[in-house]
């Protein structure tokens, strides 16, 4: 064990990431894809979770790990259970579940197929969350995870075409 303690708190460095690389840069491709892992970190915060997070949150934790998400009619369950708890949870809050909101969750699961689907071209061992910041369940995904996803966002825009 070192004798020498550890530095004071004020007199630590802080590291950050840089999400904006110039590949050009760069001798080859190995170097930015190496730069690429380093610059594409996320850091998860933990500051609370928005109404629409909270519902996807809840509806890619019912699809993947409950696994009682097969139908349009789960998809209706699973969004009705999601904002239940989150208004539980919040009394304050005054949204309601209209189809703005459920297009939303549909845009922002679709979202997150692209993220995932753009960062494997990358690192194909990379993983993402499935929400970036305000805490929830800190799932992550993997390319393995992307056919599920896109059929998740499927389920979502055919429960938003069936709402008149």
């Amino acid at each position: 064990m070192s004798d020498s303690p550890l530095p004071h708190k004020k007199n630590r460095k802080k590291v950050s990431f840089n999400k904006s690389v110039d590949v050009r840069e760069f001798d080859s491709e190995e170097d930015v894809t190496c730069i690429y892992q380093i610059t594409s970190r996320e850091i998860k915060e933990f500051n609370g979770l928005t109404l629409l997070s909270h519902i996807v949150d809840n509806i890619v934790h019912d699809y993947f790990d409950m696994q009682n998400i097969k139908t349009v009619c789960d998809i209706e369950r699973s969004l009705n259970r999601g904002f239940d708890m989150f208004v539980s949870a919040n009394p304050e809050t005054v949204d309601i579940l209209n189809k703005d909101l459920i297009v939303n969750v549909e845009n922002m699961v679709q979202c997150i197929c692209d993220k995932i689907s753009e960062a494997v071209l990358h690192n194909p061992n990379c993983s993402i969350y499935v929400i970036n910041t305000g805490g929830g369940r800190g799932a992550q995904i993997q390319s393995i995870h992307i056919p599920h996803m896109r059929r998740l966002a499927d389920l979502i825009a055919r429960f938003v075409d069936s709402i008149e």
